[in-house]
Order: C-alpha cells, then structure tokens, then sequence
C-alpha cells in the first residue's frame, strides 16, 4: 500500500516488518502450521499470539 500510495515511511515499516517475520522463522519461532514443513532442527513452535509477539520483538529492535 505504501507503494501505491507514494508513502515512503509505510513502505519502509512494511519491509521491515517482512524481515522481521522472516527472522522469527529463521530462528526457529513459528506456529504448528510453519514447524510442520521447516527443515530447522530446532524449531520453537508457539500459538499465534506468541508468534505475533515474538515477530513485534525483532520489529522492535529494528525499529
């Protein structure tokens, strides 16, 4: 949307929250649905809630 709209600053916060997202995966935090087709080794599944907690944790430390 920020695209669209021309909006650097949303734009900028919704690339960060994808690489926040991503890092949360990558570092073995995911849902059930996520754990069950990981490949990690060590995975840390949490209910969804817990997910979206733990994504707003590395989102902070970006932002």
């Amino acid at each position: 949307r920020g695209e669209l709209d021309n909006i650097a600053e949303l734009s900028a916060f919704a690339e960060k929250l994808e690489k926040a997202t991503i890092a949360t995966i990558e570092g073995g935090t995911m849902t059930g649905d996520l754990a069950l087709i990981s490949k990690l080794p060590n995975v840390n599944k949490v209910n969804t809630l817990e997910f979206i907690q733990a994504i707003r944790a590395e989102l902070e430390k970006m932002l």
